[in-house]
């Protein structure tokens, strides 16, 4: 019976999740979650076993493992948690199609753009600016200096607020390659000495 099959996959996952499968094969632990109709679960687990593909720099297949986390929305019941989660998978999954479609591709922007609808509804900074960074490498990429210079200020603003100096960093080198590329190179040249700053 389904019901039955679905307490010996929460048992399995279980019992995974407690040994060194967690750190191998975190994939494994997120199948069983799926299977047992855990849907909370299942898709942080989804988003950890992405995240050990990124590690190896293997976004095919980090991408493959996404896709099987957003397919478990629609089962969610709670609204808020199913955009919680929502927000980080289409955050990696900007970030792993990146390398393999291009930083221009306007797939790239579509996810980092519905991440950051998402989060700014949430007020969850830490992830608007995730998504804003990679719109913002999008719109460098593809010759939109201006809009990438706007978005330099914004997620620098978030990097701020948020009191993180990695956030800062990252927000400084869209900045200085924004300003260059849209030949403002004194405010650019600006935003290196920070970052510098920021890395000691």
């Amino acid at each position: 019976l389904k019901t039955r099959r679905q307490q010996y996959h929460t048992r399995t996952a279980a019992g995974l999740g407690a040994g060194s499968t967690k750190d191998t094969e975190p994939e494994v632990i997120a199948h069983h979650h799926t299977e047992a109709g855990n849907t909370e679960s299942a898709i942080d687990w989804w988003l950890k076993a992405c995240q050990a593909q990124l590690v190896r720099s293997a976004y095919v297949e980090g991408e493959g493992i996404l896709r099987k986390g957003l397919e478990l929305l629609d089962q969610h019941t709670d609204p808020t948690l199913r955009e919680q989660q929502e927000v980080a998978l289409r955050n990696l999954l900007g970030v792993c199609m990146m390398p393999t479609r291009g930083f221009g591709n306007p797939d790239v922007a579509a996810e980092f753009s519905r991440a950051a609808e998402l989060a700014d509804h949430l007020d969850d900074d830490r992830s608007l600016f995730i998504a804003l960074r990679g719109k913002g490498q999008y719109n460098m990429v593809s010759g939109n200096n201006q809009i990438a210079c706007d978005d330099t200020h914004r997620i620098l603003g978030l990097a701020e607020n948020i009191g993180d100096h990695d956030l800062q960093i990252e927000a400084h080198h869209l900045g200085w390659s924004a300003l260059c590329f849209n030949g403002d190179f004194k405010t650019a040249y600006h935003h290196a000495l920070a970052g510098i700053s920021a890395y000691e």
